[in-house]
């Protein structure tokens, strides 16, 4: 198992707050000979006639030496979960998790902005202290 991020016990506790249920500790997925961990799944009733709603959660802390080089990281991590996620789980939508630091220092720059728009990456941005979801942004 890869290692957990920092801040992985205060998005889970964020999303339990935000109604939803932890499915996955980690989100296992085997694709042929690979295994990927995306750090966890989740789901929650959104009504009896429409069923549940699906997400899975890359958590990323960005307290790396250099913003960028934390970002081109995770994006690629992202990219690979993404496209495991859509073969073989296409009703769940992945998310990046990220700190109200991180978003503030990290994801306003305008290149990242950029880059998140074309790549159409979502948030959960978590404040670190009440364990609550901030923002969705989809």
């Amino acid at each position: 198992m890869a290692a957990r991020d920092r801040i992985c016990r205060v998005v889970r506790n964020a999303l339990l707050k935000d109604n939803w249920t932890i499915t996955h500790d980690p989100y296992r997925i085997v694709h042929e000979t690979d295994v990927i961990e995306v750090d966890l799944g989740a789901e929650r009733a959104i009504g009896a006639a429409r069923g549940d709603e699906l997400i899975a959660v890359e958590i990323k802390s960005f307290l790396g030496q250099s913003p960028i080089r934390d970002f081109e990281t995770a994006l690629g991590q992202f990219a690979v979960y993404a496209a495991a996620i859509e073969e073989h789980d296409p009703d769940r939508r992945l998310f990046l998790g990220i700190t109200t630091l991180a978003y503030e220092e990290v994801f306003t720059r305008p290149l990242i902005k950029l880059v998140l728009q074309s790549h159409r990456v979502p948030l959960i941005v978590v404040d670190v202290l009440s364990e609550e979801v901030v923002q969705w942004i989809k």
